[in-house]
């Protein structure tokens, strides 16, 4: 007796629940008509709109930093390349003072003599090592300038 009220219980249980269950998603089953969509017609009709003015902003906008990053590209190629020569032409003549002056030392050696040719040599390759320093002062700047603002630097050398 015990075991059949058990189950009736539970027969019952399951019955009712089915029946509500059935009665709660019967109310939720309608029929949607294009008469309802219409409400939502002029909604969509002004994010699409919306949506494609920006998107055409963005093309806008995506096309100028293009130009800008080649333009930027451009610019710090230029200014390093620039400082880069600058610094190769002061070498080159540091180089050129050097020997002359070697030459002008070893000369001097010889003849056993002081020459005031020794000492306009030796000013000017004090000059020559002057100019390759502010030459390499000028590069590290641009250098240091570009690396704050984020410059790859390849940039500097012109590796894009």
């Amino acid at each position: 007796m015990k075991q059949m009220n058990k189950y009736g219980f539970f027969g019952t249980l399951l019955f009712v629940t089915f029946i509500i269950g059935s009665q709660v998603s019967a109310d939720d089953s309608k029929v949607y008509t294009n008469k309802d969509l219409k409400s939502y017609e002029r909604q969509y009709a002004l994010e699409k709109k919306t949506t494609m003015k920006n998107e055409q902003r963005e093309k806008r906008r995506k096309i100028s930093r293009q130009h800008r990053h080649v333009d930027e590209q451009e610019y710090w190629c230029e200014r390093g390349m620039a400082a880069q020569e600058k610094v190769e032409r002061a070498k080159e003549k540091l180089a050129k003072v050097e020997e002359h002056y070697s030459e002008k030392r070893f000369k001097q050696f010889q003849k056993g003599k002081s020459g005031s040719k020794v000492a306009t040599s030796e000013d000017k390759l004090e000059k020559a090592k002057e100019d390759l320093q502010s030459a390499e002062r000028v590069y590290r700047k641009i250098d240091d300038e570009a690396h704050r603002k984020g410059i790859p630097p390849g940039w500097l050398r012109c590796q894009f």
